[in-house]
């Protein structure tokens, strides 16, 4: 492809095609200086989302850390967590079960023995 420059006179269909790109090229920085700016403005409310996100995720943690451990909240996670390794929803059920009557096996016995 070859690229000849003419210095001389355009004809009308390249003046109209000149004065279409003078406008075209106009009208691109407002376009683009709208779009900067919206663009601006939505990687600001992402920015700001993703901070929120990131306040929220720490929570978690803060809320860990500040909670005392004695025990017997050990003693449950530990439970807590060895439910969740069982694979058969059938016996996580069991278990359950079986937890919930020794607790109240033991609480009655407790009723007992104390009152």
């Amino acid at each position: 492809m070859e690229l000849m420059i003419d210095c001389g006179k355009f004809s009308s269909q390249e003046e109209d095609f000149l004065e279409e790109s003078q406008l075209q090229s106009i009208e691109k920085p407002t376009t683009s200086n709208t779009t900067t700016h919206r663009s601006k403005k939505l990687k600001t409310k992402a920015k700001e989302k993703t901070d929120e996100e990131g306040d929220a995720m720490l929570e978690k943690p803060k809320n860990i850390l500040n909670t005392p451990t004695d025990e017997h909240t050990v003693f449950g996670e530990y439970v807590a967590s060895e439910l969740q390794q069982l694979r058969s929803d059938e016996r996580k059920r069991r278990l359950k079960r079986i937890i919930q009557k020794a607790i109240v096996a033991m609480s009655e016995e407790d009723e007992v023995e104390f009152s």
